[in-house]
């Protein structure tokens, strides 16, 4: 549901969460009280904001892939990753849209190989 009056308020709103989680990004994630919240955050934040969360995670990224809280929000993070690369797909004279792309590939590719070993 959507209860803001604009989508300027919206993108407001999420700019500044993203701006205070940073640096928390992973104990946040793991924290039962907020992990909920932050799922909600990632599935309203830009593509550019997810794919910078993702980035934040990627030391944490077996840790929290075994968290009860935090596995919850990795999962709603890599789950925006063919979104980002479809948009950027049908934004192809974008060079921001293909940076965000690369970046969500990459972060996604780093966190298959850190489950992985």
């Amino acid at each position: 549901k959507n209860d803001f009056p604009s989508e300027e308020d919206k993108a407001l709103l999420i700019d500044n969460v993203m701006e205070e989680m940073q640096g928390q990004e992973a104990s946040l994630a793991a924290n039962k009280g907020c992990s909920a919240s932050v799922e909600l955050v990632l599935k309203q934040a830009s593509d550019a904001q997810v794919v910078k969360y993702l980035g934040s995670l990627k030391k944490y990224v077996h840790l929290l892939a075994t968290d009860r809280c935090a596995s919850h929000v990795m999962q709603t993070a890599l789950a925006r990753v063919p979104g980002c690369l479809k948009a950027a797909k049908e934004k192809s004279d974008s060079p921001e849209a293909k940076e965000v792309a690369k970046a969500a590939a990459d972060a996604f590719c780093s966190a298959c190989k850190e489950l992985e070993a």
